[in-house]
């Protein structure tokens, strides 16, 4: 290059970017850790080129769905390996190292990690190697063998007795790549507080980003690409949302625009179908268009059309959004908190009506294989109506998170039917009910996740959507609410209505997955249950049900006590109660001939949960409610045996009776409580 040349051309010289303390002039996106860990290429860099040299003197390919392959040593620092050994295929077996760990008192242990013989593991290899922390790490070589093989007990037996002495170990094995144990210090990423350059050469942490665009548009699908890439669209104004972007569009080999029901097998999704099960020609109106591989959307991705609101469409054509008028909205602060109160209410019952319908559907629990179309229907079905149950629980805590912001006390009381708040005949009448998932029912599921973006001043404010928006209009409007909270709940309201608008999508795509009326021999469970008789065999399950979903309610309202923060460990503990607990308890009681009733706390009492206890009145319906604590000094293990005080009584009584079945899904149960405890008690003892 002439000196001219050099002159000209721009070297980067901003080491300060890469400083690893905040600099003047630098905005945060210009820090390594602002990256979005993607899992997949196509944002700023690829975190697993970071991981691929976690062991001093060797890098691993971590693209693989094989596992972690060595690609590469340092042939100076004496490997026990050959360069033969290398060439023949060494694949990452374990790895021991510090993970973390929250049960430990110091946050993190010692753990052997294995990859071999576990498929989902080893596509997660780059994950595991991610959360291995600073300090001694190991690793098990081997050849590329099949998973179901074993290894021998001697050969396993040396690998241990490596492991356990801390020793390189090198083990020949007869016409395959060896067996290699290995012991070193984690790599440091860092030099100086900067991305160590004699480690990672200028390209290293993008170079397997996708070029061109089109190729990552073709891999990424739901809701990664750039956050916001359609994957299945509705072609006509109100239609369903279950067609794909990326199809092949020449009307060939399917219709154009398609008419084919749901699609619910993946080689479908990606290959298109043209026969049935016995392989005769499908009705042209069912033809399942196949997905533009690569070649083909690098070729023509200008065919794809734009789509607005899930529906494409060759065109936009700007329209002014109705508003609600001033003097339709709420008209001060004590109204706005009343109607926050009224659909708290409102979500809860939701939330349970969907969860009553899931159950409802005899789907299999586990994915069924795609052959089985009728049943992975229902699994579909069911577990679509399942996503919009934990969605309402999410608005239930956003809700009465709201309702904390503005000095209230949360609601947890269920509504037992919609009122007509004001005064003017316009909403939807309807009583919530335990009915299964009916066609009739899911019209009712969609009717009231109706989208009212475009506000109808006859309809609009029908919906849950409409309720929401005129709540969004009237908090942006109010002169009582100052900016900052304000803002907060203008957030919290606006996911709410974002999701409501997927949740219309969602159950119309149920209803078409659904077998169509009068059939329902899909449903397993009666419309409006009663409780069974005292001495029938299931009656121990109903009862267990009912207490952990009070548990649920409780420490849900422990987390609203604690306003708008952030816990993501504990919604994930609560989530722990109810896949562990609440739908084991329940899939035992549909199999002993029962139903869930989800049933509110029965007996008068208060119960102390920190900032807010509960109290449930005594009378014909138990209506509970919510007060703020004066005296908050209970100490935190005390206010969560609070919480989870109905199972545990259940557990305890359990454990004493004769019946060993019992007594197994007691010691079950006690260990689920106590792991979500031991989450609640370490995140609540450092806040407080």
């Amino acid at each position: 290059m002439s000196e001219e040349l050099k002159r000209a051309k721009i070297f980067p010289l901003n080491q300060t970017a890469k400083s690893d303390v905040l600099v003047r002039g630098n905005p945060v996106t210009t820090r390594a850790d602002d990256g979005v860990e993607n899992t997949f290429p196509g944002l700023e860099f690829d975190h697993r080129n970071l991981e691929k040299q976690f062991f001093p003197g060797l890098m691993f390919e971590l693209h693989s769905s094989t596992g972690g392959w060595l690609r590469s040593f340092d042939q100076t620092m004496g490997f026990p390996f050959s360069q033969d050994d290398f060439e023949a295929g060494l694949l990452l077996w374990r790895v021991i190292g510090r993970f973390p760990d929250p049960s430990d008192p110091s946050g993190s242990s010692v753990s052997e990690v294995p990859f071999f013989g576990s498929p989902s593991r080893r596509n997660a290899t780059w994950q595991t190697i991610r959360e291995i922390e600073p300090g001694e790490v190991g690793i098990v070589m081997g050849p590329n063998i099949r998973d179901n093989l074993q290894i021998p007990p001697a050969i396993e037996q040396e690998i241990q007795n490596a492991i356990a002495t801390r020793q390189d170990l090198f083990l020949p094995i007869q016409d395959l790549p060896p067996i290699v144990v290995l012991f070193g210090q984690r790599a440091d990423y860092l030099k100086n507080g900067v991305i160590d350059p004699d480690t990672y050469e200028p390209g290293d942490l993008t170079r397997s980003l996708c070029s061109p665009w089109q190729y990552d548009f073709t891999d990424c699908g739901c809701w990664y690409w750039a956050s916001n890439k359609p994957d299945m669209v509705a072609v006509t104004d109100d239609g369903p949302q279950i067609y794909n972007f990326q199809r092949v569009r020449t009307g060939d080999t399917a219709q154009e625009p398609p008419t084919h029901p749901p699609v619910v097998s993946y080689p479908d999704w990606r290959s298109g179908r043209t026969t049935d099960e016995s392989g005769a020609p499908l009705p042209a109106s069912e033809v399942v268009p196949a997905e533009m591989n690569h070649a083909e959307l690098i070729r023509g991705w200008e065919i794809l059309p734009i789509v607005i609101n899930d529906r494409e469409t060759d065109r936009f054509v700007e329209a002014i959004p109705e508003t609600i008028p001033d003097d339709e909205l709420f008209p001060d602060l004590a109204t706005i908190i009343a109607r926050l109160e009224y659909l708290a209410g409102v979500e809860h019952a939701l939330m349970i009506e969907y969860l009553y319908g899931y159950y409802s559907i005899n789907a299999p629990r586990e994915r069924p294989d795609p052959a089985q179309i009728e049943e992975t229907r229902l699994f579909e079905a069911a577990h679509s109506i399942l996503g919009v149950a934990i969605d309402e629980m999410r608005h239930f805590r956003w809700v009465n998170e709201i309702l904390v912001m503005f000095g209230q006390a949360p609601v947890v009381q269920r509504a037992l039917q919609t009122l007509d708040t004001d005064n003017n005949g316009r909403f939807l009448a309807h009583t919530f009910e335990l009915v299964p998932a009916t066609q009739t029912r899911v019209d009712w599921f969609i009717t009231v996740e109706q989208s009212s973006q475009d506000v109808d001043p006859d309809l609009g404010s029908d919906t849950i959507d409409g309720m929401y928006t005129r709540l969004l209009l009237s908090v942006e409007r109010s002169a009582e609410i100052n900016d900052d909270l304000k803002k907060r709940a203008i957030h919290l309201i606006k996911l709410i209505i974002d999701e409501g608008y997927d949740h219309f999508h969602r159950f119309q795509r149920v209803r078409q997955l659904l077998p169509s009326p009068p059939d329902e021999s899909y449903l397993r469970l009666p419309d409006r249950p009663n409780r069974l008789e005292a001495l029938h065999p299931a009656k121990g399950y109903e009862i267990r049900v009912d207490r952990s979903y009070e548990v649920i309610l409780n420490l849900l309202l422990i987390m609203f006590g604690r306003g708008d923060q952030e816990h993501g460990q504990m919604l994930e503990a609560t989530r722990i109660i109810m896949v562990d607990s609440l739908d084991v308890e329940i899939r035992n009681l549909i199999a002993g001939g029962g139903a869930p009733l989800f049933s509110l706390p029965q007996t008068a009492a208060t119960t102390n949960l920190g900032r807010f206890s509960l109290n449930v009145a005594s009378g014909t319906d138990f209506a509970m409610s919510v007060e703020a604590q004066n005296d908050v000094t209970l100490d935190v293990t005390s206010i969560l045996l609070n919480a989870t005080g109905p199972l545990d009584e259940l557990n305890e009584r359990a454990l004493t009776v004769d019946n060993q079945v019992l007594q197994a899904e007691a010691q079950r149960s006690a260990a689920v409580l106590e792991r979500v405890r031991q989450v609640f008690v370490k995140i609540m003892s450092v806040d407080e």
